[in-house]
């Protein structure tokens, strides 16, 4: 046995390699000062004191300063009055939360370049998961570089963190801590110092911890999960396995809307439009093919005639119903250009698109029919518009008032005609004002409708109404006040 012992080969040698973690790692890219960038210019952003005031519980305080207001004693939190007394020349922006989004999404269009999947979950942040993009960039650091690179050419500073949990990129960077952590099981000792204060938790909460003794996150891992849940709610731990990795952390990939745009020249210059019609088909065919591709439909789109040293002619084709059908977007643009008078001869031709959505297909049963749908009703009211004008074709919305005269308003070309109160019989045509009736010729039709309304806004109506046939066949709607029963009018006229 010994010399059997000696024979066999020793043990392997113990190791501390790792296999890589291959989940998700999201780069949060925090804008700390993103609430005075949007409003306050960048040259003129540190040339006088400047402060972002918000509201909070109804007084005005300073969320933000720059650096030269610092100097003079402020501090993100003081009230109006106290800022004004130590720096009286202070220059002050209240907050645009809506120009703030609108800034991330366009960084989030930017960013796309890294990776397809940006979000915008996080307050004032960027967060992007990138553990497909490190071999096509070079790795993380070539990355976070050529982000940060790309925010400062769009005058932003930055805080970058790194961590599996988009959550956990998102505590670190927001609290200037551009740290990279790679695996999971580092994440409680990255965070561990973090104040509690910095998770999104109601306030109260935030007290009741305090009050506890519990100030950082290291304080809580240390507590059973179960009983912070028993204690304080669900929203605490919750948070905590994000932070951790361990809770559903994915956030919402932000989408650029579609669109579509295409130029082309013409041979010759030429103002016939069957000269240049082919041009435009071509255009059309294209911006179809891409509606396709998504699964879209076209709400707008306008074409763009190019002329040599004149402004564009512009051709705008709005649409009731989005759709991608070809025969009858190309009739609709040739309506259009055919009663376009044009300043000079086209060199070239651009079509684009303003409004993109989803295509809804309409209903067909098993024999090809389509109940219920208006698709044919609808192009042939696009139809007219097109050869009329935009706004030739009116429709009818409903207003909750029983009086007739108040009742019916010409509405935008999309309402529909609204329909009457149950168990009235109406007409759409009414008078400008009535008119004295006499029943001598008329054969009252049996049915009344009694209004007694509008009390609340000082035009008090109190009538019965009854539908009568004139001659020829002709029906008229007339009422009688109740205050002068013998006296009728006509309102109305049925078609």
């Amino acid at each position: 046995m010994p010399a059997l012992a000696r024979q066999l080969p020793p043990p392997p040698a113990p190791t501390s390699h790792r296999e890589p973690e291959k989940g998700p790692l999201w780069l949060c890219c925090h804008l700390p000062h993103l609430a005075l960038e949007a409003i306050a210019p960048n040259a003129s952003r540190n040339a006088c004191p400047q402060a972002v005031i918000d509201e909070t519980k109804g007084q005005p305080r300073i969320i933000l300063i720059n650096e030269i207001a610092g100097n003079f004693g402020l501090a993100p939190g003081t009230d109006l009055t106290t800022a004004l007394a130590l720096c009286p020349h202070l220059q002050i922006h209240r907050r645009d939360p809506s120009l703030e989004q609108i800034i991330l999404a366009r960084l989030a269009g930017l960013a796309q370049r890294f990776t397809p999947w940006v979000g915008l979950d996080y307050p004032s942040s960027l967060v992007l998961e990138i553990r497909g993009s490190l071999k096509l960039f070079g790795g993380l650091a070539a990355i976070t570089t050529a982000l940060r690179e790309l925010l400062k050419t769009q005058g932003h500073d930055c805080r970058l963190a790194v961590a599996p949990s988009s959550f956990a990129a998102w505590l670190l960077a927001s609290n200037g801590l551009e740290q990279t952590v790679e695996s999971r099981l580092e994440l409680r000792s990255a965070l561990g110092n973090l104040a509690i204060a910095t998770l999104p938790l109601e306030p109260k909460i935030l007290y009741r911890l305090d009050q506890a003794g519990l100030k950082s996150l290291r304080d809580l891992w240390r507590l059973p999960p179960e009983g912070l849940r028993k204690r304080y709610g669900r929203q605490l731990p919750d948070l905590l396995d994000r932070a951790t990795g361990l809770g559903l952390d994915l956030p919402q990939p932000h989408r650029i809307p579609p669109s579509f745009s295409a130029e082309l020249e013409l041979p010759l210059e030429t103002t016939t439009l069957s000269h240049y019609w082919p041009v435009v088909e071509r255009l059309a065919g294209q911006m179809l093919d891409f509606l396709a591709s998504g699964d879209h439909a076209v709400a707008r789109c306008s074409l763009h005639l190019n002329h040599g040293g004149m402004p564009p002619t512009p051709v705008t084709l709005e649409l009731r119903r989005p759709t991608r059908d070809r025969g009858h977007l190309l009739a609709l643009l040739m309506e259009q250009l055919g009663k376009t008078s044009l300043p000079g001869p086209v060199r070239s031709i651009a079509l684009q698109t303003e409004q993109i959505q989803p295509l809804i297909p309409e209903v067909i049963d098993l024999f090809g029919a389509r109940p219920g749908t208006d698709g044919s009703w609808q192009r042939l009211l696009e139809t007219l518009s097109s050869r009329l004008d935009r706004n030739a074709i009116r429709s009818f919305a409903s207003i909750a008032d029983y009086r007739p005269e108040q009742s019916l308003r010409l509405a935008e070309r999309d309402i529909p005609v609204a329909a009457p109160p149950p168990g009235a019989i109406r007409p759409l045509w009414l008078l400008p004002h009535p008119k004295p009736a006499s029943l001598r010729s008329l054969t009252l039709e049996p049915g009344t409708e009694r209004i007694e309304t509008g009390w609340w806004d000082d035009q008090p109506i109190r009538r019965d109404y009854r539908t009568a046939t004139a001659a020829q066949g002709r029906r008229w709607w007339l009422y009688r006040d109740l205050a002068s029963p013998e006296s009728w009018r006509l309102q109305g006229l049925f078609g």
